[in-house]
């Protein structure tokens, strides 16, 4: 087991690839860190914390210009454009049982507007869609999964995917419980190089994961499409499942 206390991130690239070696990160623990860590480790307590960096391979640093304050300049930085494979992805995090997720309800609904212009949704007119995801723990041990939601917008955009909202949870062995999230028109909008927030029309994938890639779902897609009339926009939100 290897117990990394440091600030940044830490590329170990070595350990990473061994692949059979237990790694905690507990950055800077603070006074009573030295107890919480061997908690940790006798099984006293069960982790359910995520990342909430992204740490990098250690030739990183020869691939990315520190100069430049373009955080989509390839390969990108943090989560929202790193188009790399990192050693360990924002968000990632085991626990000492396992969880399962599942869709359980998801709600898309129509929305019309009034007094739009350049095909953009404003950001206080949409009405919400509500997602329904159902968390089970499959394993021996009580612990807590921390369920992160994230958007994808049109693909003319250079942002791979940004964190909406997340949801933790305490389950016992067997138990389940259903998370909800409302994803309004202020949570998608993203800013223009005048700075200011718009929801442009096109396709957004929303995706629903505990941070660990192999317990993946699914995703759910809503089309915003804008018709342009002489008094008022009409939005039609579509939606569609993938699992």
């Amino acid at each position: 087991v290897v117990v990394l206390i440091n600030g940044g991130a830490v590329a170990i690239d070595y350990i990473h690839d061994l692949g059979t070696v237990a790694v905690l990160e507990a950055f800077y623990p603070g006074f009573h860190g030295a107890k919480v860590i061997a908690d940790a480790l006798f099984g006293e307590v069960n982790p359910g914390g995520k990342l909430p960096i992204t740490i990098y391979r250690s030739n990183y640093i020869n691939q990315v210009k520190y100069e430049s304050m373009d955080m989509s300049l390839s390969p990108g930085r943090s989560y929202k454009y790193y188009t790399g494979l990192p050693l360990w992805p924002f968000g990632y995090g085991l626990s000492y049982t396992s969880f399962n997720l599942k869709w359980s309800n998801s709600t898309a609904i129509n929305n019309n507007n009034e007094d739009e212009d350049d095909g953009v949704v404003p950001i206080h007119k949409m009405d919400e869609v509500v997602y329904e995801v159902e968390v089970t723990n499959i394993g021996k041990f009580s612990g807590d999964e921390v369920v992160q939601a994230y958007f994808r917008p049109p693909n003319d955009s250079k942002i791979i995917r940004q964190l909406f909202g997340f949801e933790r949870v305490h389950l016992d062995p067997g138990q389940t419980a259903t998370l909800h999230f409302s994803l309004s028109s202020s949570l998608i909008a993203t800013a223009d190089n005048d700075g200011h927030m718009r929801v442009d029309p096109g396709l957004y994938t929303f995706t629903f994961t505990n941070g660990v890639t192999e317990t993946l779902i699914g995703q759910k897609s809503v089309y915003v499409s804008i018709y342009l009339r002489p008094s008022y926009t009409y939005v039609l939100i579509k939606q569609s499942d993938s699992q």
